[in-house]
């Protein structure tokens, strides 16, 4: 019993360990991306502004601007990756996945559906707070589904490699 509980613990300590590491990535993944967004707009002659052509509609009239220039991405591109970011760099200091979860999902769609309506009903559009609040609570709430199943994967990876040396 005593072994059994002593391997517990060693598999929640390393199941904390590889959420730290897969938020230590993913957040550093999505702080480049905003730190790109940015030099799109200090340094347009880089050419960076393109590199983002693919992913989000890069409206001038919907991005937030840096000395007139817009960022490489829209409002609402810019705050989902703060999200992400932020999302994902709280497994740094906290290692667990909170019940609340899929209420967080919830939250961060009912608002989205908020976001939509408005831009429908109002005529100036929806409100800049209501993009960038659906968008960082959307980004939050996707880390949370995302940092698992990747320090999940990290660790079947690693079991691969450990079963392939024994052999």
């Amino acid at each position: 019993m005593l072994k059994r509980a002593q391997s517990t613990v060693r598999e929640n300590s390393a199941y904390k360990h590889r959420l730290r590491i897969a938020g230590i990535a993913l957040a550093g993944v999505f702080g480049f991306l905003i730190g790109v967004a940015i030099l799109c707009a200090t340094h347009p002659e880089w050419g960076l502004h393109s590199a983002f052509s693919s992913v989000c509609h890069q409206q001038p009239h919907r991005s937030h601007k840096m000395d007139g220039v817009p960022l490489g991405v829209c409002i609402r591109c810019f705050w989902l990756y703060v999200g992400l970011f932020l999302g994902h760099g709280r497994f740094v200091f906290c290692h667990t996945i909170p019940n609340s979860r899929v209420l967080l999902l919830g939250i961060a769609v009912t608002l989205g559906a908020l976001d939509w309506v408005s831009g429908w009903i109002t005529p100036t559009g929806n409100p800049v707070w209501l993009r960038m609040t659906t968008s960082i609570v959307i980004g939050i709430s996707v880390s949370h589904f995302t940092v698992s199943p990747l320090a999940k994967w990290v660790y079947q990876e690693n079991q691969t490699r450990k079963n392939k040396h024994k052999s």
